[in-house]
């Protein structure tokens, strides 16, 4: 996702502008709020088909680090 250019005029924030894109827990965040309404529209009959938002390819949030040395190495 790419950083606005400029604020959005008709944003009520009054939060400086930074520019810089979303962190990935706010990104996470809006997803589960799209789904949450997506399936109350499905529920009330307003949607024929729930769109997929699974993401193309799993991602690890957490990134692990392998060690260099074995643990009969470190002692």
């Amino acid at each position: 996702m790419s950083p606005a250019e400029e604020p959005n005029p008709h944003s009520k924030s009054n939060r400086p502008h930074t520019g810089k894109p979303p962190s990935r827990s706010t990104l996470h965040d809006e997803i589960v709020t799209l789904r949450q309404v997506l399936k109350t529209a499905m529920r009330h009959g307003w949607l024929s088909a729930l769109p997929d938002l699974s993401p193309p390819y799993n991602t690890a949030a957490k990134v692990s680090h392998r060690a260099w040395f074995s643990q009969k190495e470190y002692k």
